[in-house]
């Protein structure tokens, strides 16, 4: 048998342990939904990066359970998608997950006299840098000023 032949991985898609920040949101469904979406896009924008938000699933559900099923129909997780030219691909570097009112029956919490609904937005930091440095270059002297800005450089 031939030896195995290594081969070098230069991606943060294969990273064993990566480092991501959430923030979690309760309030009324529809604010929940709209306000996370519109945080989404403002985000994609503010960072001019080359990426859309776009319907997603989580790859842990089996294919045909109730919870891909809920999550599909009611339209309940979107990703940030972000260009890698050189890789002619998009990555995911964050999501939006929408929880209904899950939490707010399971714990208790209360909008204006209705069970509160919940959502997070992720953001994984090295695909996010990777993607960043990907669309933009090596060079943070090249990059538009208002990017710079917005991360604090």
């Amino acid at each position: 048998m031939p030896p195995l032949k290594h081969k070098a991985i230069l991606s943060p898609m294969c990273l064993a342990h990566s480092l991501a920040d959430s923030i979690l949101y309760c309030a009324m469904d529809s604010f929940v939904r709209d306000k996370f979406l519109k945080k989404a896009n403002d985000f994609i924008k503010e960072l001019m990066l080359d990426g859309q938000l776009v319907r997603a699933t989580d790859p842990f559900f089996a294919k045909k359970s109730s919870k891909l099923f809920m999550q599909k129909s009611a339209d309940l997780k979107h990703e940030i998608q972000a260009w890698i030219p050189y890789e002619k691909k998009s990555i995911a570097v964050g999501s939006i997950n929408l929880h209904l009112n899950t939490f707010g029956e399971r714990f208790a919490m209360n909008v204006e006299n209705c069970v509160a609904s919940s959502a997070c937005f992720g953001i994984g930091y090295e695909r996010l840098t990777y993607s960043l440095f990907a669309q933009n270059g090596p060079l943070l002297n090249t990059w538009d000023g208002s990017v710079l800005d917005v991360l604090g450089l």
